[in-house]
């Protein structure tokens, strides 16, 4: 599947493109936060990270310092929980709302075009993380959430718009060149 993501949660403006298994096992995809910037590729029980120097600098900590923007960084996929396309997932779905949301109501649903693709919308549903707005395919395929935070809910709770498209239809990515990964013997 491909995750494509504009949210804003704890003050933090944050824009995603994720593409690949759920479970993990093979994924990409790009993580921003302003002007800092992270490449992510997961292979084979390796997640590989490719920082800009803005992230370096200000988020990387240990793990990028002294490290060439230019070279991915490897770690065992159960480390990089962070950067993982389970992690992403499980957190906009949390906005979902459970599975007695819609008992004893009466939910009409209108018809919208997103991207050229007949969906419904549901809107105005009360969940834990405020109220969402649902879009709904006609094979009943999640296309859309829409998260718009209560005023008086923490920041910490997610807002923004959530894209879900090519379930089941993403292609394996590579893992980067063997020249392109750094090495610890390096430093």
């Amino acid at each position: 599947m491909k995750i494509t993501a504009e949210v804003s949660q704890d003050g933090q403006q944050t824009a995603l493109e994720l593409a690949g298994a759920l479970d993990d096992s093979n994924y990409s995809g790009l993580v921003a936060e302003d002007k800092a910037h992270v490449e992510v590729r997961s292979v084979d029980g390796t997640t590989y990270l490719r920082a800009n120097e803005t992230f370096r600098h200000s988020r990387g900590g240990e793990t990028f310092q002294d490290v060439d923007t230019e070279r991915w960084i490897p770690m065992a996929s159960e480390q990089d929980s962070g950067f993982a396309m389970s992690t992403f997932y499980e957190s906009f779905t949390a906005a979902l709302p459970s599975d007695d949301a819609f008992a004893d109501k009466q939910v009409e649903a209108t018809t919208v075009r997103i991207d050229g693709q007949r969906v419904y919308k549901y809107s105005d549903v009360d969940t834990s993380q405020g109220e969402v707005a649902l879009f709904i395919d006609e094979d009943d395929t999640l296309v859309r959430l829409e998260v718009d935070r209560d005023d008086d809910a923490p920041r910490s709770q997610l807002e923004g718009t959530i894209d879900f498209t090519e379930w089941n239809a993403v292609d394996d990515v590579e893992a980067p060149s063997g020249d392109a990964v750094y090495r610890r013997s390096e430093r």
